[in-house]
């Protein structure tokens, strides 16, 4: 399950206080996770559980026990001990995020959703949360808001949520979301990127968002078929977006210096953004390649 590529390596500096024993048990513990002794492992927990059940790091050897448990597929008493992890570290995003996976393995697509929100109203960045919050979406139906979460997830550089997007949340005859290969609609606004009302939306693109808008600027021609210069001065206008993080999305700013059809040199300030897609076109009196 690729879930689990989330596992956390727990330095053993954290248990500085613990008993001998105990820290033994953990450290072997530790060991046999590595080696996929699962049912070793959820052993070895447990007696570094029952000789230290207070100490205030104890939340990782919860943690841990739970993960071996989930790794041997009994997700049931995995969320137990994620549980206990959890009551002993409220903000534990491991264990709340590993909770969710448990759930979701057991069909308990709401609980998850529930879990994944939590992760996402302590962290917005979360991506792994977010991801997986859009796979319990899809499977209990709810594409929509999954497609949602991918948007937000591609926004942030995941390269599997633009995946998503390609696969889920295309709507028939519309081209892949967030790869920009040519451009092939021409504005007949002339205020189309050059004003904060009409920005280029051009989504995310494979490893981050910055990449669609380089990919856009580098099809882009003068009016003479000349490549353009292009560099980002900032950003600015956030506004409301169901793909944005925390619900709100920004435009940047690029300043582009380009050659008119009479030989003149000029500057100009377009405005682009990465948080939304819609086939993006090329400016008004610019070419292509």
């Amino acid at each position: 399950m690729k879930e689990y590529l989330v596992i956390i390596l727990i330095m053993m500096c954290c248990f500085s206080v613990l008993s001998q024993d105990a820290f033994e048990f953990y450290n072997r513990g530790m060991e046999m996770v590595y080696e996929k002794k699962y049912d070793e492992a959820i052993n070895l927990f447990t007696r570094a559980i029952e000789l230290e059940p207070n100490h205030p790091n104890i939340h990782y050897a919860w943690y841990n026990r739970g993960l071996s448990k989930a790794f041997n597929k009994n997700f049931q008493e995995a969320i137990i001990d994620f549980d206990s992890a959890i009551s002993r570290k409220p903000d534990y995003l491991l264990a709340i995020n590993m909770r969710g996976v448990s759930k979701k393995n057991l069909n308990d697509y709401a609980g998850a959703v529930r879990d994944y929100t939590l992760i996402l109203g302590i962290d917005s960045t979360y991506t792994d949360a977010l991801q997986n919050r859009a796979e319990a979406f899809r499977l209990s139906g709810q594409i929509e808001k999954a497609c949602r979460d991918w948007n937000r997830a591609s926004a942030l550089g995941s390269v599997n949520a633009i995946r998503a997007i390609n696969q889920f949340c295309l709507k028939p005859n519309e081209d892949e979301f967030g790869v920009i290969k040519r451009l092939t609609l021409i504005s007949e606004n002339p205020k189309y990127g050059f004003s904060k009302e009409y920005p280029i939306k051009v989504g995310s693109f494979t490893g981050g968002g910055p990449q669609s808008q380089e990919a856009y600027l580098k099809l882009l021609r003068d009016p003479k078929g000349k490549e353009i210069q292009y560099k980002r001065i900032g950003s600015c206008c956030h506004y409301e977006t169901e793909n944005g993080l925390m619900g709100m999305g920004v435009l940047d700013i690029y300043e582009i210096k380009y050659t008119e059809r009479n030989g003149q040199v000029k500057k100009a300030v377009i405005y682009i953004t990465f948080y939304d897609y819609e086939k993006p076109k090329i400016l008004y009196g610019f070419k292509t390649i």
